[in-house]
């Protein structure tokens, strides 16, 4: 530990983690990082004797994702020391300060341990409610790492880490119960979805803006080789963004749950693309995400395809754009942006007018209707006829849902009023 002298020191009232010893038979050997400006890192590997072939061949790899972070986050903070893995017979791996702890050397395992020595080992978290600042961030690296160096192998993780966020409804980033070691450490929550959440404000920003203030945040003298809390990140992205984002962390990062898109479409006689977008919640603690939601449109056969970027604000918004051919079919967020189940996507015929028309979708469905009046006019009152004309329900309507599970399958009609006309 040649260097430390030149780190700054922790108070002596702070508490650390992360100190661990391990004791075998080990083999040991080092790979090198040659930087640009004529200085070297070292990464020393103490593996088991018989893992001694497969380590020399997966282990190099930690050379390219250390070259990647550098670019993307800064230069690896303990550079004047080393870094390096040591074997041990636990699950999964411990990032103990330029020796991370691993059960097996894997690309994605070696890319978030690594991670650590920015995002946990420099950058520590202050409180364990926010071990989204560690866990979610390593998260994110692995990502980067995959969509940078392995790219064949960046939608599959991008698709696992969605399935294992959208297996239940609700459940905060954010950490209530610090005494529950199993929720401190939830894979879905402050894992998986913390580290979506970075993904969802690098597609809000852009890159260029998202890894600034990612390097700034590193970077800051205040806080370097100190603890950290996440008004402290979130000081780096406003900076560097110009956007207030108290809306996005209140949503998802202190609420709960996801949302659930529902879309219409048609091709309008003027040549226009017209989308209804529509959402649902996941859990009560939020009532409406907005999000700038990717779509993607297609042509007959997807021959031609347009990328649209629509900011949804409310529910059931009405976007309008310019799109050179017929759409036949569009899809919400092709490149996974986003934190989100897709419940159903249609098209309407071009003859429907949004200004005199009711929409009501879907259509065929499951006993659930949104029902969308024109010209912005909400529905008040529903009645539901089978189709001898025999009047089946009359319900005053609170909001845009109308909800009937119990009608058989069949062909209905809907009589619904407005403030102005039925």
């Amino acid at each position: 530990h040649r260097d430390l002298h030149s780190f700054p020191t922790r108070r002596s009232s702070d508490l650390t983690y992360l100190i661990g010893v391990a004791v075998t038979n080990y083999v040991v050997f080092t790979n090198t990082l040659f930087l640009e400006n004529g200085k070297n890192i070292p990464v020393v590997n103490y593996v088991y004797p018989e893992n001694l072939e497969n380590a020399r061949l997966q282990i190099p790899v930690t050379l390219d994702i250390m070259k990647l972070f550098n670019g993307c986050f800064g230069h690896y903070p303990f550079a004047g020391e080393k870094y390096g893995h040591a074997q041990f017979g636990w699950g999964g791996g411990m990032e103990h300060q330029t020796m991370s702890f691993m059960t097996n050397f894997g690309f994605k395992l070696i890319a978030h341990e690594l991670s650590h020595s920015w995002f946990g080992n420099c950058l520590t978290l202050s409180s364990w409610r926010d071990i989204w600042l560690n866990e979610g961030f390593a998260t994110f690296a692995e990502g980067l790492a995959f969509e940078k160096l392995r790219s064949k192998e960046f939608k599959p993780w991008l698709t696992n880490e969605l399935d294992d966020i959208l297996v239940q409804p609700g459940g905060s980033v954010f950490v209530e119960d610090t005494t529950n070691i199993n929720r401190i450490f939830s894979g879905q929550l402050s894992y998986s979805k913390g580290g979506y959440l970075l993904r969802m404000l690098r597609w809000l920003t852009g890159d260029s803006v998202f890894f600034t203030a990612m390097r700034n945040y590193f970077s800051d003298s205040r806080l370097k080789y100190g603890y950290v809390k996440p008004q402290d990140w979130i000081g780096h992205l406003e900076s560097a963004s110009g956007k207030s984002f108290d809306r996005f962390f209140n949503d998802w990062y202190y609420g709960e749950g996801y949302p659930v898109y529902s879309a219409v479409f048609r091709n309008t006689a003027e040549n226009r693309l017209q989308i209804v977008l529509s959402q649902t919640t996941s859990h009560p603690s939020v009532s409406f995400f907005e999000m700038d939601v990717p779509v993607r449109a297609f042509s007959p056969g997807r021959r031609d395809t347009v990328d649209l970027r629509l900011a949804h604000r409310f529910n059931h918004q009405v976007f309008e754009s310019d799109v050179p051919f017929d759409v036949a079919e569009i899809v919400i967020d092709p490149d996974l942006w986003l934190i989100k189940k897709v419940e159903k996507v249609s098209g309407l015929p071009a003859e429907y007018n949004s200004i005199t028309d009711i929409l009501v979708f879907p259509n065929p469905s499951d006993g659930n209707w949104r029902i969308v009046a024109g010209n912005g006019l909400l529905p008040a009152e529903a009645e539901i006829f089978d189709i001898s004309g025999r009047l089946l329900m009359k319900v005053r309507l609170e909001g845009n849902l109308l909800s009937v599970p119990w009608l058989s399958p069949g062909i209905y009609t809907l009589k619904t009023t407005t403030s102005n006309r039925v």
